[in-house]
């Protein structure tokens, strides 16, 4: 199999099914999700050399700002599904959703230490109105990336296999 595409489907099908657990989580418990706007609005703002806010809530909308940064998640998605790749030596189901789900945890540090400082909202959200609330639903998003790896890669291991 073609590593390219198994990790460009992994990212996808994570981010996808990290998405759809947020979704879910967001119809029953009335919590929403990261608006993403916020991070296409960055990436257009960088144009202006201003790379730090102040509160990017306050930033100047841009006209395709949520697409932008929709398109900024899945390839996030894929880059830690490279990562992962390359890192994981799972040998069982077990060990693969462990890897898994660490995994996916540990990748909120990218929120905590880069993004949400550059947003204007602190290291570790510390400038949101309720910082641990904040914190709780990056760890919560982010595991659920960890548990679409999981699935992800079980998904994967069945269609390649039928196809050989």
């Amino acid at each position: 199999m073609n590593i390219l595409i198994y990790i460009l489907a992994l990212g996808l099908s994570a981010t996808l099914i990290m998405d759809f657990l947020g979704w879910v989580r967001a119809m029953i418990f009335k919590i929403p999700s990261f608006n993403y706007a916020y991070l296409g609005r960055f990436f257009f703002l960088v144009k202006n050399k201003k790379y730090v806010y102040r509160n990017i809530t306050e930033a100047p909308v841009h006209k395709f700002e949520y697409i932008t940064g929709w398109v900024f998640h899945y390839i996030t998605g894929i880059f830690f599904a490279l990562i992962y790749t390359y890192i994981d030596n799972s040998h069982t189901t077990l060990e693969a959703f462990i890897s898994s789900i660490l995994f996916g945890l540990s990748t909120a540090i990218i929120p905590f230490l880069v993004m949400q400082p550059i947003l204007g909202f602190g290291f570790f959200a510390s400038k949101t109105p309720n910082q641990w609330i904040s914190i709780k639903n990056s760890l919560v998003a982010h595991l659920n990336f960890g548990i679409g790896l999981f699935i992800a890669q079980i998904i994967q291991s069945y269609i390649f296999s039928t196809l050989h």
